[in-house]
């Protein structure tokens, strides 16, 4: 079954639910004058063919309930039920045309119908028109301000639409009116989250967290939020606030892994990550978020050992080659780092890092530089404002020669990157290049200055001071 017909069997049922058929004769129009017999008889006759359609209905028997609604239609033809529910089971069959022209002939009859515009909404929704379903909401909510289902509907179609901030006034307004909600309190935070309000989502997740306790998704984004402002102690302790409800979930673990080796705590980040392997030892990103943490420090037998499990479990995984590519290349297995990369881009060859990588590993080494070209072309043609990709690029040219396009492409990578301090450095060479010795020495100074470790750069700023080359 596709998400889109779940989406509709599932608020199928809220409108049974919400709808009940407990008062028929209220529900109906009324024959205002004249043989009442004959009216009583067609009531009769119409109600008779709507319980059929009603028990098919229980039955699954969607062809035989739309015939006795249909028959119920022609003694009682402004019967709402009836279209309603002969609009669902189209909807049912996927006939959603015919559904529509239901929901559209109550809304005729009734306009402030909220049934009719509900339904109607979600056949918007799910077939993408979500400016035609928001007008359906926003009408339910004009005919009943009060009516918290078209309002949590509406918002989520706004942010279906990234409007995010219209998305946030809804929440408000829910919020005005259901107060004790910890999932209206978490929804408005993720929300005010997007809209880059970090304190107010703090606020209102906060508050999730002291409606409900228990809100395992509450204390992993409150620790989330708390990570971005780098309180790495205080995230530590929200994810394991989750773990507490949550102790067999290896997504927390790998947060607080991750937050571990953020806070400089290591030896506990890889006891975290072992910990969500063993959990979910399907899991690819736990390998390859250890084996990163190994790389870093400079573990490389056990990042490797590490990634070859992974490639056990998932062959075809192309993450697991490239890093694997990246830990030969450091401890200058170029041979295997090569044969990884290819293995890598084989499996997805759409991966613009595997492509970027390969080749900037050949124009550091000034080979296979026709290649090399060819391969970060190819990696900006898939990323093309990848400022590092540009930067590869403009390295390449560099190392052929071409020192006029190496100085264009680099200035366009130091505008995307301002704070990287390889990339001044390639441009500080580039400038050097071409005699533009003061405008190196400025990027080699601010590639010093943004990596104070760089004995290589101290150097050529040494000797450019003395007059070397």
């Amino acid at each position: 079954m596709t998400f889109r017909r779940f989406v509709l069997l599932l608020s199928i049922v809220l409108f049974f639910s919400l709808y009940s058929d407990k008062s028929w004769a209220a529900k109906e129009k009324k024959p205002a004058f004249a043989k009442l017999t004959t009216e009583k008889a067609k009531q009769s006759k119409a109600l008779a063919h709507y319980t059929m359609g009603i028990i098919y209905d229980g039955k699954g028997k969607r062809d035989l309930a739309i015939q006795e609604y249909k028959k119920c239609l022609k003694y009682n033809p402004h019967s709402i039920l009836a279209h309603l529910r002969l609009g669902v089971d189209y909807l049912i069959l996927g006939d959603d045309d015919e559904a529509v022209k239901k929901f559209e002939f109550v809304k005729q009859i009734d306009p402030k119908n909220p049934e009719a515009r509900f339904l109607l909404a979600l056949v918007y929704a799910t077939n993408a028109n979500f400016v035609e379903a928001q007008r359906e909401y926003e009408e339910i909510i004009e005919y009943n301000p009060e009516d918290l289902r078209a309002l949590s509907s509406l918002a989520d179609i706004f942010i279906v639409q990234e409007k995010i901030k219209e998305a946030s006034l809804v929440y408000e307004k829910l919020l005005e009116k259901k107060p004790e909600s910890p999932v209206l309190h978490f929804n408005l935070g993720i929300i005010y989250n997007r809209l880059e309000r970090p304190d107010d989502a703090r606020r209102e997740i906060e508050k999730a967290i002291e409606l409900d306790p228990e809100y395992v998704g509450a204390h992993i984004v409150h620790g989330v939020l708390l990570e971005t402002k780098g309180f790495y102690e205080k995230a530590i302790e929200s994810y394991k606030n989750a773990l507490k409800r949550d102790p067999l979930n290896a997504g927390i673990y790998m947060r607080v892994a991750y937050a571990y080796s953020m806070a400089g705590k290591t030896e506990d980040a890889i006891n975290h990550y072992k910990i969500a392997i063993s959990i979910a030892p399907e899991n690819i990103d736990g390998y390859i978020s250890l084996s990163y943490l190994y790389e870093k420090e400079k573990r490389f037998k056990e990042a490797l050992d590490l990634l070859k499990a992974a490639i056990g479990r998932n062959p075809g995984n192309a993450k697991i080659y490239f890093y694997m590519g990246v830990i030969h290349d450091k401890v200058k297995e170029k041979k295997l780092a090569i044969e990884n990369f290819r293995k890598a881009i084989e499996l997805k060859p759409e991966s613009a890092e595997s492509y970027n990588y390969l080749g900037y590993m050949f124009a550091e080494d000034g080979v296979n530089l026709n290649e090399a070209l060819k391969l970060i072309e190819k990696a900006l043609e898939l990323d093309p404002g990848n400022g590092a990709y540009i930067d590869s690029l403009g390295w390449v040219y560099f190392k052929k020669g071409k020192i006029d396009k190496a100085i264009k492409e680099l200035e366009r990578a130091v505008q995307i990157l301002k704070e990287d301090p390889v990339i001044r450095d390639h441009l500080g060479d580039a400038y050097f290049k071409k005699d533009l010795f003061n405008k190196a020495r400025v990027q080699w100074e601010k590639s010093l200055e943004l990596d104070p470790e760089q004995e290589s750069v101290k150097e050529k700023i040494k000797k450019l001071k003395t007059g070397k080359e």
